[in-house]
């Protein structure tokens, strides 16, 4: 779980979790903080931030992803 922290805060440095996550068999709850980067929005609209950074992260995949198929050049 900390890995994948790890990779969400590569592009959402304001990320973080708010308490340990609890595993419980087969389900996982973790509590989570945004703080955004307030360039555009207030730093508390750091749900906007994420959902944006999300969108540009999955873009990236796809795309490299497309270019390996050669889809794209």
């Amino acid at each position: 779980m900390l890995k994948m922290l790890g990779n969400v805060q590569d592009y959402v440095p304001g990320y973080r979790f708010k308490a340990d996550p609890v595993v419980k068999g087969n389900i996982v709850t973790v509590s989570v903080e945004v703080e955004g980067n307030g360039d555009f929005l207030p730093e508390y609209a750091g749900n906007i931030d994420i959902i944006t950074s999300a969108a540009v992260k999955t873009g990236g995949v796809i795309a490299q992803s497309m270019q390996k198929e050669g889809v794209l050049k």
